[in-house]
């Protein structure tokens, strides 16, 4: 049995308050500690936690051609892309993204942005789960690389049935530019609904 960490209860505090608030529904706190009662329960086991790696697949829902699979504890990589298993939420604790600039249009001044979409089996986009901080482009490298990572995501929660796409972008006042995430690990929990 998993000890539950300082960041998984942040996270999954953060993922039950979030919602609440922005969809205007009533906080009730008391609501709130029964939630988290039976959240934080468990059992969280090997089973629970997932590790998903961004590869590039023959069928994908993702119009970049890469989604991701999951990392099995003992080494091995699942063949089939990742979706959240039904009466399940996958709470994100943990993102890193690498993203690469083929066409050499990491032009210094620009802000570079990746995110990850939910999408339905068919490739329809339900939305934008994540959104990472803007990382200004100093310099206009031949083979560049960036690197983002943010160590906790609290908060972001992807439903039963759906996939994960991760996207990147940069933008100036007058361009947008699509961009490719080369690598991408992302850690999170399955809790049951």
């Amino acid at each position: 049995m998993f000890k539950t960490t300082r960041p998984l209860f942040i996270a999954l505090t953060v993922a039950l308050l979030v919602p609440l608030v922005a969809w205007g529904g009533r906080v009730s706190l008391a609501g709130i500690d029964a939630k988290l009662d039976r959240l934080l329960a468990g059992p969280f086991t090997p089973a629970s936690h997932v590790t998903l790696e961004l590869r590039g697949l023959s069928t994908t829902v993702c119009p970049s051609g890469s989604g991701y699979v999951r990392l099995r504890l003992d080494g091995t990589r699942d063949t089939v892309e990742f979706d959240v298993p039904r009466n399940h939420t996958l709470f994100i604790t943990d993102l890193s993204m690498t993203v690469a600039d083929p066409s050499l249009d990491f032009i210094p001044g620009r802000m570079l942005t990746t995110d990850l979409r939910a999408r339905n089996a068919d490739g329809t986009e339900v939305r934008t789960v994540y959104l990472s901080s803007a990382v200004e482009i100093t310099t206009n490298n031949e083979n560049a690389v960036l690197y983002t990572r943010d160590v906790s995501v609290a908060g972001v929660a992807i439903g039963e049935g759906r996939y994960i796409c991760a996207n990147a972008s940069t933008r100036s006042l007058m361009t947008l530019a699509s961009h490719d995430v080369t690598n991408s690990i992302l850690h999170g929990v399955l809790v049951a609904n």
